[in-house]
């Protein structure tokens, strides 16, 4: 794609979370803006400094400033923002509003000095978003926005807001920035599915799914040396890794291990942070069967994931269709299986169909029932990984789901401009669903035009 005067096409991307963010959307931001770069596109990322999940602050980084730096060919700006130790709901909402008013004039900025062709823009924070719609507003550039996370939904179903006067008010604000955009995406169908509720119809939809890297991440790395070093050379490893907060319900995982306990042949590791690993590494302390890890560097990664015989996918039921933990992509890429809490028919349940095991939101002992049954059945361990490695390599892989997102930019770009020319442009195709294209590997031609 070129621009109207032949130039390299420009991408301004907004998002919260950027590397050097170690896990969550920080990877997709910070691999969308590298990909896009890689082929050809002028690309800046307005983003936060580094402070997921720890919620602290990072060697060389300010909450105070504005930094700029640039990271493999993206031009990266920095907004300063208030970031709370103890990120209870109003704190959070405090954040995510420093953000939204620190971000607001550098997108505006970028509007005029930049002047982007698409403008992507990624949610959370969806208080920033507004601030992107006026920025592709004033360039003339295609707006998108990607919901990774519905961060009102999960907020006030989970409780940690509850005013109800504040709901109504988020809810009018929610609906009114999505409806300032020229299209919209989420990571799953359920996701995509409320999306679609809360626009007009005529609106642009799509699924846009997370990815794995299904290169570097391979049920072939050798996890010995890793496993030597916890000592867990003969153990059956359970493992979660990420983030650890509410949403998660990872207090199952110490329930597992409780019931667990005579099993010396298992041990259960937790490898993350966030605000939930104090009470997590407090609650266990009396179990031998439990280890816990610090966050670990993106190159130890794929050994981590390796080293697990069963992974496990905690979530609350309240937020099982609001978002899809990014974290998924990794654990299939790693060719192991999972036991995941969900329902039958939620977004998860559809995601690891074939991979693993699926167990109610809650049910603590039918989730140690589980992981127990996985523990004695090596041949159905392997089944299960075998088939998450499939659908890794099938669905998930990075460079063909961000291929057709840039295809779309560019037929979506085409239009705008035919339209805002006087001319009339061809309708984008919309899915049974709604969904204007799916953006995923498998019949990825299903739904959207040829380029043609």
């Amino acid at each position: 794609m070129q621009t109207e005067d032949g130039k390299r096409p420009r991408l301004l991307l907004q998002g919260i979370n950027y590397k050097p963010d170690l896990i969550g959307i920080s990877k997709y931001n910070s691999e969308t803006a590298e990909w896009f770069v890689q082929h050809g596109w002028d690309v800046l990322a307005v983003t936060a400094p580094p402070y997921y999940p720890s919620w602290a602050r990072q060697p060389g980084y300010s909450f105070l400033r504005y930094q700029r730096e640039r990271l493999d060919g993206v031009n990266v700006v920095r907004c300063p923002m208030y970031v709370p130790l103890a990120p209870s709901g109003s704190r959070r909402l405090a954040h995510l509003g420093s953000y939204a008013a620190t971000s607001f004039p550098c997108v505006l900025a970028a509007a005029v000095s930049f002047r982007p062709d698409v403008v992507f823009s990624v949610a959370p924070a969806l208080f920033a978003a507004l601030g992107c719609a006026c920025a592709a507003r004033i360039s003339g550039a295609l707006s998108w926005l990607h919901v990774q996370d519905f961060e009102l939904d999960v907020a006030f179903k989970l409780g940690i807001l509850k005013n109800s006067a504040l709901r109504s008010s988020a809810e009018r604000f929610e609906r009114f920035t999505l409806r300032r955009y020229d299209a919209l995406s989420a990571p799953s169908v359920p996701m995509v599915s409320l999306l679609s509720k809360k626009v007009s119809e005529d609106t642009f939809v799509a699924e846009l799914r997370n990815w794995a890297d299904v290169d570097t991440i391979n049920p072939r790395i050798d996890a010995s040396e890793l496993r030597q070093v916890l000592n867990l050379e003969n153990k059956l490893v359970v493992l979660y890794s990420g983030n650890m907060a509410t949403k998660q319900g990872l207090e199952i995982i110490l329930e597992a291990a409780t019931q667990l306990q005579s099993r010396q042949d298992l041990a259960f590791v937790l490898c993350g942070d966030g605000p939930a690993k104090a009470t997590l590494v407090e609650h266990s302390r009396n179990l031998p069967n439990v280890v816990h890890l610090p966050l670990q560097p993106v190159e130890r990664l794929p050994m981590l994931l390796a080293a697990a015989d069963i992974h496990v996918l905690p979530q609350k039921a309240e937020a099982e269709d609001l978002v899809l933990p990014s974290k998924l992509s990794g654990i299939l890429a790693s060719g192991r299986p999972v036991v995941a809490t969900a329902r039958q028919g939620s977004g998860i349940a559809a995601e690891i169909a074939g991979a693993g095991e699926l167990v109610p939101s809650g049910d603590r002992a039918a989730f140690a029932a589980m992981i127990s049954k996985l523990a004695d059945d090596p041949p159905l361990r392997n089944a299960y990984g075998a088939a998450a490695r499939k659908l890794a390599e099938t669905r998930w892989r990075r460079d063909a789901i961000l291929a057709e997102l840039e295809r779309m930019f560019r037929l979506l770009v085409a239009k705008k401009r035919t339209v805002s020319s006087g001319g009339s442009a061809p309708e984008i195709p919309q899915a049974p669903h709604r969904a204007g294209a799916k953006i995923a590997v498998e019949n990825r031609n299903s739904y959207a035009p040829s380029a043609s």
